[in-house]
């Protein structure tokens, strides 16, 4: 998978009305301008991170990989990247206005800590956690939570109902 400097690289120097996508796992990704297009044409939620290493904010729109016919059927993806065309010209006013006016995302953490101290199992009931843990998955931030805290947040999980005498 490129680099964040290599794909703005080659978004910066893609074709106009060209659209560059990114194969990420099992989504396709577009970057910047890319994503901007993709955003206006078929209304995709856009996501700003600030990328530290170059020190700016990136945003980006994903779909899943096998959706990628449904909106480009001639598309092929070819090492990971597939490049299609949309035959419409960027006015930068506009996209830089729109960039701007994405929120940015930061690391979701959930809300309250789900680590429980040493020995208090046993003084909270079970009915209480039980309903403790309920409210821990309600305020979860699923939908912009990384898969990482994803994945953390049913760790803990489980270690919390395992601690319960079912």
């Amino acid at each position: 998978m490129p680099t964040y400097k290599e794909i703005l690289q080659q978004e910066n120097s893609k074709p106009q009305g060209g659209v560059l996508l990114f194969e990420e796992g099992i989504f396709m990704k577009a970057y910047e301008k890319s994503a901007y297009l993709l955003s206006c044409r078929y209304g995709f939620k856009a996501n700003k991170k600030y990328i530290k290493i170059l020190s700016k904010e990136v945003v980006s729109v994903g779909f899943p990989v096998k959706n990628l016919v449904n909106y480009f059927p001639e598309a092929e993806i070819d090492k990971g990247m597939a490049v299609v065309s949309v035959d419409e010209e960027i006015d930068e006013k506009a996209f830089l206005e729109w960039k701007e006016g994405v929120e940015i995302k930061t690391s979701q953490a959930p809300q309250q800590s789900l680590h429980l101290p040493e020995n208090t199992v046993s003084s909270v009931s079970d009915e209480s956690e039980s309903k403790k843990i309920v409210s821990s998955i309600i305020a979860f931030p699923i939908e912009t939570a990384s898969p990482v805290d994803c994945m953390m947040f049913l760790i803990e999980l489980k270690k919390r109902i395992n601690a319960i005498k079912l």
